[in-house]
């Protein structure tokens, strides 16, 4: 994002790879590297989805791995819902980002 001049301002920012997820907690806007908050296994967190469909998360195609990212975001955004299954994720709660999407919604933008 850097590198392409943009700059956001936000509480918190995620990187989900199929090996790690990744997440800043109020870095700011400075372009200065800075190592992330919390760090997670991606396996462990995205367990139930991955088990229910039979794949690997590390051979997914780049839209499948997108779906899996968003089911998972959609739950994390709906606690009431799925408490139980983000148990092993405390993070989620001590950070703040689990309180932070509740109520939110995922949007995508349409590629042009």
């Amino acid at each position: 994002m850097l590198a392409h001049g943009r700059s956001y301002s936000a509480d918190f920012f995620l990187l989900v790879t199929p090996d790690r997820l990744y997440v800043w907690k109020d870095v700011g806007i400075e372009p200065v590297q800075t190592p992330p908050t919390y760090e997670a296994d991606t396996l462990s967190g995205f367990g139930p989805y991955l088990e229910s469909s039979g794949l690997d998360a590390r051979h997914l195609s780049n839209g499948a791995f997108e779906l899996l990212v968003s089911a998972w975001l959609g739950d994390v955004i709906r606690p009431e819902e799925t408490a139980g299954e983000h148990r092993d994720h405390d993070w989620l709660v001590k950070s703040g980002f689990r309180r932070a999407l509740e109520g939110g919604r995922i949007e995508f933008s349409a590629l042009v």
